[in-house]
């Protein structure tokens, strides 16, 4: 796996460090709730992860990123449960159910005055399809959710005619992948509105709740103007007192170290805001 090219025009999403607020416990604890159950059926073994999940927690600094402990987290379910990727089934569930909605989704597209604004508004209404951010049972009915959320307009400073100009101008672009399910939408969108680019596809570098990587790819078709790139770790964010820079894709390589990384990307690349997102204390999902 390697970096793309410096200087080529490149679109990012500029990273913002996320604070651990008190919200954030009881979300973790529900996380460690969760995953136990999906991981095992062995009722004393889903108490034991959660009395270490507590111990853990109880020590937790709240001046870290809640990644960190999330990351934790799951480690602990995977040792303790035996399970290696509790949410692989959920994973195949959701890429099947939004290779089902591929239909509706590109009904609203070409029924909409833009389409790239749609096409942008349905992938990032896909991005809600994350257990870490929910339980269970939180998403009901996946078309349902779309129907409803997809005549909603985004909340905040959303710069999309800059944006746009910015995507249309682009050599290379950096497409950093979230979850199953949102991945067949993000693969349609690079499909249908980036075949001119070339793109570099960013995963998990191995299983972390729901996240794609590169297996959760398997028998998604992409073009050839697409490479496939994965973090190298097993979380589902940028940490960056690790080697990982998980939330731009790329890998630090030989005496490519991550400042260097990281002032490549700021020197060749347009910045935006990332709006979209899905914890309590500081949500701005489309309503």
């Amino acid at each position: 796996m390697g970096a793309p090219p410096a200087g080529l025009p490149l679109l990012k999403i500029r990273l913002k460090t996320m604070q651990t607020d008190m919200e954030c416990y009881p979300c973790l604890l529900r996380l460690a709730v969760d995953m136990g159950k999906i991981a095992t059926a062995d009722e004393g073994i889903r108490w034991k992860i959660l009395h270490e999940v507590l111990r853990r927690i109880s020590v937790f600094q709240k001046d870290r990123v809640p990644i960190v402990m999330g990351r934790e987290i799951q480690s602990i379910v995977r040792r303790l449960g035996g399970n290696p990727d509790p949410y692989r089934e959920i994973k195949r569930e959701y890429n099947r159910k939004a290779r089902d909605m591929i239909p509706f989704v590109d009904a609203k597209i070409a029924g909409s005055d833009d389409r790239l604004l749609t096409a942008l508004k349905m992938i990032t209404i896909a991005n809600i399809i994350d257990f870490g951010a929910f339980g269970l049972n939180q998403l009901g009915d996946l078309v349902e959710f779309f129907r409803t959320k997809s005549s909603s307009d985004f909340k905040g400073a959303v710069r999309f005619e800059q944006f746009a100009q910015s995507l249309r101008k682009a050599n290379s672009i950096l497409y950093v992948a979230d979850n199953c399910g949102e991945i067949i939408l993000d693969c349609h969108f690079i499909d249908s509105f980036l075949a001119d680019k070339r793109v570099y596809l960013s995963v998990r570098g191995a299983p972390v709740l729901n996240d794609a990587t590169r297996e959760d790819l398997e028998g998604i078709p992409l073009q050839e103007n697409v490479t496939i790139m994965d973090t190298g770790e097993d979380s589902p964010g940028a940490i960056l007192e690790t080697r990982s820079l998980s939330d731009l894709g790329i890998r630090s390589e030989g005496k490519r170290d991550r400042g260097n990384i990281f002032e490549d990307l700021r020197t060749h690349s347009e910045l935006f805001d990332e709006k979209t997102r899905k914890y309590g204390p500081i949500s701005a999902f489309p309503q």
